[in-house]
C-alpha cells in the first residue's frame, strides 16, 4: 500500500523548485567565496550574477537565504576589504605611476585634492604687473636689437 505524498511535505524536503509541469530544478551551487571575491574588487551586481550564471534576481534571494542579510548589506562588508586591499596596493603603485595611484583614491577610495586658498593682495597685483611690463619691455629691446 504506498502512501499518497502532500504537496507541501516535498515541497519542505525539496527547498528546491518545480517547474509548473512538475519537473525539477535543483538550485544552482554557488560559491560563496567566489561571490565574496568578486565583491571585493568592487563588481556590481548584474556582473556577480553574470560571473555567477545566476539572474540578478536569483542572487538577491540567494544571499538573503544564505547570509541571512539583504545583498546590499552582504556586498558593501565584503566590498570593504577589497577597498583596504586597493589602499594597499596603491602605496606600491606611487613607486611607478602616482597619476595612477591618485586616480584610484579619488575613484575608489573618496580621496580628492586638497585646495589651498592664496590670499591677494593688492601689493602682490601691483607687483605682478610691474614684472609683466618689465618683460614686455625687455622684449621690445631683444626684437630691436634683432632687427
Amino acid at each position: 500500500m504506498t502512501e499518497e505524498i502532500k504537496e507541501e511535505e516535498i515541497n519542505s524536503i525539496l527547498p528546491d523548485v518545480i517547474n509548473e509541469d512538475r519537473t525539477f530544478i535543483p538550485k544552482k551551487q554557488i560559491n560563496w567565496d567566489f561571490f565574496e571575491y568578486l565583491c571585493s574588487i568592487q563588481c556590481s551586481q548584474v556582473e556577480i550574477a553574470g560571473k555567477l550564471r545566476i539572474d540578478a534576481d536569483t542572487l538577491r534571494a540567494r544571499v538573503l537565504e544564505h547570509y541571512k542579510e539583504p545583498y546590499s548589506v552582504m556586498r558593501d562588508r565584503f566590498s570593504e576589504g577589497g577597498k583596504a586591499t586597493l589602499r594597499q596596493v596603491q602605496f606600491g603603485w606611487t613607486k611607478k605611476s602616482a597619476a595612477m595611484a591618485m586616480w584610484l583614491g579619488k575613484q575608489w577610495l573618496g580621496q580628492k585634492d586638497t585646495e589651498h586658498a592664496i590670499q591677494v593682495t593688492p601689493e602682490m597685483i601691483d607687483n605682478n604687473k610691474k614684472l609683466i611690463e618689465q618683460i614686455t619691455r625687455m622684449q621690445q629691446e631683444h626684437s630691436e636689437k634683432s632687427a
